[in-house]
């Protein structure tokens, strides 16, 4: 996790992936750039605490990402089921 330049190196010298934190897109992308520039392959991209918003959920695909896990608000249940159709 983390958006910082500590981040992307330790990202590139383990070379297993990133989890983020949900940042603005264009956060993401230029650490993702940052990251892909750097590395010598391509590692999974993962995403925790992503909000509940499909535009944002097609922007981080766009960007690469293969998992988004949800933090979704306590509610109860028929509407936590509803959010998640």
């Amino acid at each position: 996790g983390g958006d910082s330049d500590a981040t992307v190196k330790r990202v590139i010298r383990h070379g297993a992936g990133w989890i983020s934190n949900p940042l603005p897109v264009d956060s993401l992308r230029r650490r993702i750039d940052q990251i892909r520039e750097g590395a010598s392959h391509e590692g999974p991209l993962s995403m925790f605490g992503t909000p509940v918003d499909t535009e944002y959920w097609s922007g981080a695909e766009d960007l690469g990402f293969g998992q988004l896990n949800l933090l979704l608000p306590t509610k109860p249940l028929d509407q936590s089921l509803r959010l998640l159709d």
